[in-house]
């Protein structure tokens, strides 16, 4: 069992990033963040097959999305969104509220998913589970040529490795 990381913001949080580099300075802050992306893509796609064969696993996959996507979304809401607001004020909050939005959004339908498969209801699943990847394919989109780019820009190196090091399950 993983022990979970306990960070200064306050809270914990397990390190589900195998894809991320030990050493946070070999990539950037966008390659971290899209290769997290693209391995919650692969859990997802894993999910969607389990829901259409009917398979009673699927249960344990969405929990393994789930858990996967409350950590990438807390990471960028307690610490990537607060670090590009602190490097420069200039950065437009409206870019940032828009984002934090739309993770509460994936939050409801993540949940609405979950009471869909645990009810056995594949075909509400099925439905459920294509609006929530329209939604995340949006959404992963929009921060991979938003702010992902701009912390890289806008982030001190000193600030980049921390962050790193915190994504990849160091300490702050």
């Amino acid at each position: 069992p993983q022990r979970p990381l306990v960070f200064g913001f306050g809270f914990s949080l397990v390190p589900l990033f195998p894809s991320v580099s030990s050493n946070p300075m070999t990539q950037s802050i966008s390659d971290a963040l899209q290769a997290d992306h693209e391995r919650l893509d692969g859990v997802f796609a894993t999910l969607t097959d389990q829901i259409r064969e009917r398979r009673p696993d699927a249960m344990e996959t969405l929990e393994k999305l789930r858990t996967g996507l409350d950590n990438h979304i807390r990471f960028e809401e307690e610490v990537l969104f607060r670090a590009v607001r602190g490097a420069t004020r200039a950065y437009p909050l409206r870019g940032i509220e828009s984002l934090t939005i739309d993770h509460e959004r994936i939050r409801e339908m993540l949940a609405a998913l979950r009471a869909t498969v645990d009810r056995g209801d594949f075909a509400g699943a099925e439905s459920a589970a294509d609006e929530l990847k329209v939604h995340l394919d949006g959404h992963n989109r929009d921060e991979e040529i938003g702010i992902y780019r701009d912390a890289d820009r806008l982030l001190s190196e000193a600030e980049h490795a921390r962050l790193l090091t915190i994504f990849s399950g160091g300490s702050s």
